[in-house]
């Protein structure tokens, strides 16, 4: 099963992060003859130490400019225009990546999913669905959520699904695109990684143009970024919307999903009272999720069933905890604009927005003016991006007394312990990462959710949750 260019070279692995883990593994076990790991952190040693494998190793600050190899692997989070990956690559290094791998290897149809929010709800709505639709085929959850990929690469059958949740770090150079693709709504993200909104765009672009007339995407009507995606792929192109009619596609009408189908008559599918998920953005991936299922011949009542058993993922305005009539809610995923702002439009109650964190270059404004004009009660900001967020929400006329500068998350909760009241809402979305204070989002979550339940609020702690 081995690629006849893999066979006999020497390959490079950079960095070894978990998804690494999972391709050494299968990489020894199908006999790759060479395989040298380059991790710039010293702790590598124990990983790589752990797995046990005939495998070399360098490791430490420099590790990245003693590449030799014929075939490199990238980790995701390594950008590929890196000065050594560009002299690697002028030197005649063939860069590839885990997913490109999976992607010459998959004998299973694949469905990808991007956006900038909601990746991870759609992907898992999507198999949910498939899997109550079909006892014929497994279905495989993977990318940034689920399993990973070579963990289950050997098992899979033409008959089978996989559905992969896919950041722009991954299809930044992929050369291969699944045969359902899913665009949801594209906003200013990861600006850190690639600099400028249109590289950011443009990374994504991968996951439709390898696309043939056999395939499908499936893009968000209402986003304008999205849309663009039509004109760079070859496959038939559908839409999910919220408050927008399609032709092709799925879309909210009367509170229900509504399926519009060329030539045919209009389909009610669900209603969206099926939906277990706070807020209107959910309601589109919900949509587009549907859009999948009808694509691969799930009927209504296994769609509605799946949406009535999906409670959320962790992390994504998550309630947590409840005392004293305040309701904590995490949503430590929302690291960018559009999900705070989801998030915010979510609730009716007032609520007391803790944010802020490690930088991504964001610009705040737009996120500024939604807190200035909408219901929070008070803005709790921590981390590097503290003044950041302050100063975009000053700026469209929101009370300076009400901004409290809390440093750390553990302060945060205390000042919206002592500030909340009866009926408040209490939301951990940072419109940040986490890497200032935490070593990563889920991380920061479980510590808010640890937090909030310590809490007691006006000296009574009901237990609740």
């Amino acid at each position: 099963m081995l690629p006849e260019y893999l066979r006999d070279a020497r390959i490079g692995i950079l960095g070894f992060g978990v998804n690494h883990q999972a391709l050494v593994r299968w990489l020894v076990e199908h006999g790759a003859s060479e395989i040298v790991i380059y991790d710039e952190s010293e702790s590598a040693r124990e990983r790589i130490a752990a797995q046990g494998l005939p495998v070399e190793h360098v490791v430490g600050p420099d590790a990245f400019e003693q590449l030799d190899v014929e075939v490199l692997f990238r980790s995701p989070g390594i950008p590929p225009d890196r000065l050594e990956l560009v002299q690697a690559r002028e030197a005649g290094v063939h860069i590839t990546s885990q997913l490109n791998l999976f992607f010459e290897l998959c004998p299973a149809k694949i469905i990808g999913v991007t956006g900038s929010k909601g990746k991870g709800t759609t992907s898992t709505l999507i198999a949910k669905m498939l899997e109550a639709g079909s006892s014929e085929s497994t279905v495989y959850l993977a990318g940034n959520i689920g399993s990973d990929p070579f963990e289950f690469l050997d098992k899979l059958r033409p008959t089978d699904r996989v559905v992969l949740e896919l950041s722009s770090f991954q299809l930044i150079d992929i050369e291969h695109s699944p045969h359902i693709a899913v665009v949801l709504g594209i906003t200013s993200d990861h600006l850190e990684y690639h600099k400028t909104q249109p590289a950011y765009v443009e990374a994504k672009t991968p996951i439709v143009r390898f696309q043939t007339e056999a395939d499908h995407a499936i893009l968000s009507a209402e986003n304008s970024e999205s849309l663009a995606f039509a004109e760079l792929t070859r496959a038939t192109v559908h839409y999910s919307a919220t408050a927008l009619p399609v032709e092709d596609g799925v879309h909210v009408h009367e509170g229900n999903f509504v399926q519009q189908v060329p030539g045919q008559s209009a389909e009610i599918v669900a209603s969206t009272s099926d939906v277990q998920l706070l807020g209107e953005h959910n309601l589109g991936n919900a949509a587009a999720a549907i859009v999948v299922a009808k694509l691969c011949g799930v009927h209504n009542t296994a769609i509605q069933e799946a949406l009535r058993s999906f409670t959320g993922l962790p992390h994504r305005i998550q309630l947590v905890h409840e005392s004293a009539g305040v309701r904590w809610y995490d949503d430590s995923i929302a690291t960018n604009n559009g999900a705070v702002i989801a998030a915010i439009r979510s609730f009716q109650a007032p609520i007391l927005l803790i944010a802020g964190g490690s930088t991504k270059d964001l610009d705040y404004s737009e996120l500024g003016s939604v807190i200035a004009s909408s219901n929070v009660k008070q803005l709790l900001l921590i981390g590097q991006t503290a003044a950041e967020i302050a100063q975009a929400a000053e700026q469209h006329d929101y009370p300076t007394d009400r901004i409290f500068f809390a440093g750390t998350l553990d302060k945060a909760v205390e000042e919206a312990v002592s500030q909340s009241q009866d009926g408040d809402v209490v939301l951990l979305s940072p419109a940040s990462a986490s890497f200032d204070q935490f070593p990563n989002y889920k991380v920061r979550g479980d510590q808010f959710a640890a937090l909030a339940r310590a809490t007691q609020i006006g000296g009574k702690d009901d237990g609740s949750r």
